[in-house]
């Protein structure tokens, strides 16, 4: 593993006004809700903060930020001569060629899929999901236009640019890159998910934390180079990272400045790698400036936009005149960074209580429910036996470790408080993620219901309302 570290410094020493990036951190604190960023200038982070309870070493969900890894993988793998990007898809699945393979699907290349171009009218991963064969579900799709005339974002397309990387390669992009890519960046990663047949997904599924997405956009601001080291070939970078195609029928203004190679192209002839609900690695090459950050916010423009108005127009060439005035406050408004629990006056202490649910899509069969005056407990037994604890101290993040309706265990940090004497809310904060959900219990004599809201539906599970009557004893 790499042993770079990053170093620090004050933001005036880099040209940065630590007034201007309080400003920034402020207005993005009424966002609901970021969890980390990371800014660095001339190579060295100038601020940095978690919003608690989430922690530098968790890693997070990246969504589509997953997409510029896989473009990395191809730029890797065309320098080694497992592939061109102008080769032909279809050229790598010679046996999934049927007569519904339509001859449109025969011209498409891997530059199409890298340019989101390759002619679909939508995303077709609806179509591919009910299938385990998800290579020839793609070939087999329909296409509503020539491939590489119009910009239509697929996350199945980098699947598929996954899928020709195992093909060639022999093995999944997360193995492919380790010792290509992640190890000498020194990132420690082993989580991509994979379709019915073991392929990385590719377009989504990857979970880094913070400061490996810093890394790989100090990669990035370095053309490819990390300490001396080619890692992604600097003449495949230039063409991923900028403008391919043309995307302006999008509505947000960073959405529509042209598209590259799994890249988004930026204001101020910046670029960037991003995801859903706000996971970004922002690198401007003319300012020499790289931010990550990772978050759970419904629109992702504000974001780019705040940074836009305070820290961009305040960026100077030449180190600043210290001022530890300002930089004291940034200090402490850094520290200070919170995803509120819930809180409320109101305490008391009812009874422990049992309770049957009435069938449901969850699979939830029973809930116990035991009080303390600091905290309450709640046990959900579901039909496939498995049975959980969920910890919740009254105004204050409890950690617990949980798989609940998820395909596998994840950190969820839950609050509760009363919202008045027969009404329980948990706050649960799946902090590797950006969901964030508020369980309602509503104890109405003998009788329980159960709701569980979102902050975000995508990806995400809605429950219904769940119902269920109290077991007596005795």
């Amino acid at each position: 593993m790499n042993g770079f570290t990053f170093q620090h410094a004050a933001p005036e020493t880099q040209g940065v006004p630590s007034g201007a990036v309080s400003e920034w951190v402020r207005l993005i604190s009424e966002l609901d809700t970021v969890h980390s960023f990371m800014l660095m200038r001339h190579d060295k982070i100038i601020a940095q903060a978690w919003w608690s309870p989430c922690r530098p070493e968790y890693k997070h969900e990246l969504f589509s930020l997953s997409k510029s890894f896989t473009s990395a993988a191809i730029g890797i793998a065309q320098a080694e001569g497992c592939l061109r990007i102008d080769d032909r898809l279809a050229g790598f699945f010679p046996e999934k060629i049927s007569a519904a393979v339509s001859e449109r699907m025969k011209r498409v290349t891997l530059r199409h899929l890298l340019t989101m171009s390759s002619g679909h009218e939508t995303c077709p991963m609806s179509e591919l999901r009910p299938r385990r064969d998800w290579v020839k579900g793609f070939l087999e799709s329909s296409l509503a236009f020539e491939p590489g005339t119009r910009f239509v974002y697929n996350s199945a397309a980098t699947y598929m640019l996954a899928s020709v990387i195992r093909r060639t390669t022999g093995q999944n992009v997360l193995d492919y890159l380790q010792e290509r890519l992640l190890h000498p960046l020194g990132i420690d990663a082993h989580q991509w998910d994979c379709c019915p047949m073991g392929t990385n997904v590719g377009g989504w599924g990857f979970w880094l934390r913070t400061e490996d997405l810093l890394r790989f956009g100090r990669l990035l601001q370095h053309n490819g180079n990390w300490e001396g080291r080619q890692l992604i070939p600097s003449d495949y970078l230039r063409e991923a990272t900028s403008k391919q195609i043309d995307n302006s029928d999008n509505a947000q203004p960073d959405w529509k400045l042209g598209y590259g190679f799994q890249f988004w192209r930026t204001s101020f002839n910046s670029f960037r790698a991003d995801g859903a609900c706000g996971q970004y690695v922002l690198v401007m090459p003319e300012q020499d400036l790289v931010l990550a950050v990772t978050s759970g916010v419904s629109n992702m423009q504000f974001i780019l936009t705040h940074f836009w108005n305070t820290v961009y127009p305040a960026l100077r060439e030449t180190a600043l005149e210290e001022n530890p005035e300002a930089r004291k406050q940034l200090e402490n408004l850094l520290a200070t960074r919170e995803i509120p629990p819930v809180s409320s006056a109101l305490t008391q202490q009812p009874r422990d209580r049992e309770y049957h649910a009435a069938p449901n899509t969850t699979g939830l069969g029973k809930l116990v429910f035991r009080f303390t005056g600091q905290n309450c407990t709640i046990v959900l037994q579901w039909e496939d036996g498995r049975r959980e604890e969920l910890t919740a101290r009254y105004g204050i993040h409890t950690r617990n470790l949980l798989q609940l309706d998820e395909e596998e265990i994840r950190i969820l940090e839950a609050s509760a408080a009363w919202a008045d004497d027969r009404t329980l809310h948990v706050q649960v904060c799946a902090v590797e993620t950006p969901y964030r959900d508020l369980y309602i219990f509503r104890f109405l004599g003998n009788a329980l219901e159960f709701d569980r809201k979102s902050n975000f539906g995508f990806l995400h599970r809605i429950w219904p309302r769940i119902t269920a009557l109290e077991e007596k004893h005795g």
